[in-house]
């Protein structure tokens, strides 16, 4: 019985270093894509739309190279690089799972485990950089049921937009715009802006990635989605 005892308590301890370890690892793995993400925004910034191609974007495309990839068509190039860390299926929260098959995937909310991922890139259209963009999506816990939920915020500086018919460019309204897409805000901006809002509008809250408590809104992730939103709300609707 002694024995039986001994190895049990040695599997117990052998058990939770396992899942130590297995916790260091994801969340190692949270903060390099964080630092990653950091380089990835940093470099974004340094493009500049309505130029042709300089310094800064073949020091992106050197960085970035093996993370990235390319669609060209004869007048345009399109350069992505997607940076994410994935935990496994049966960690994730699935809706069509019974209650307690979702208790490990809620556990690893709990300890401040998720699945995130960073965009960013440009496009360069008739010689010029036509657009640049970066954008985050984090999955944490909803305040809705306690159940999962992906949540993503984008940014990006556009030339201008074409109405429908339009054969040029015309500035954004107020030059700046915030949407309500499929996959979560989008904001976009053109290059008359205001360096100040210019900065607010790519201004990322990269701690979404990493912190314990998870972020449950797309304006946590980006602030200046939240209050182009607020600005857009009619008066006095909450």
């Amino acid at each position: 019985m002694t024995q039986l005892l001994h190895w049990i308590r040695q599997l117990l301890a052998l058990t939770m270093i396992l899942f130590f370890m297995a916790w260091m690892w994801a969340v190692g793995a949270q903060w390099v894509l964080r630092w990653r993400a950091q380089r990835l925004l940093a470099d974004v910034r340094t493009l500049e739309v309505g130029t042709p191609p300089a310094d800064a974007v073949n020091h992106f495309l050197g960085r970035w190279k093996v993370a990235g990839n390319a669609e060209c068509k004869p007048r345009s190039c399109f350069y992505a690089v997607v940076l994410e860390t994935t935990l496994p299926s049966w960690a994730r929260y699935d809706a069509t799972r019974s209650g307690l098959r979702n208790l490990i995937p809620h556990a690893a909310v709990d300890l401040g485990l998720r699945s995130s991922l960073v965009r960013g890139g440009f496009a360069i259209e008739d010689g010029v950089v036509a657009r640049v963009y970066f954008g985050e999506g984090v999955e944490g816990e909803s305040s809705v049921h306690g159940q999962s939920r992906e949540i993503f915020a984008g940014s990006q500086e556009i030339a201008g937009y074409a109405p429908q018919g339009a054969q040029t460019l015309l500035p954004l309204p107020d030059h700046r715009r915030v949407l309500s897409t499929k996959m979560g805000l989008l904001v976009e901006f053109d290059p008359a802006l205001d360096p100040s809002a210019k900065r607010a509008a790519m201004n990322f809250r990269l701690a979404c990635i990493t912190q314990f408590k998870p972020c449950l809104r797309e304006e946590e992730i980006l602030p200046g989605a939240g209050k182009l939103l607020e600005k857009r709300k009619p008066a006095g609707a909450p």
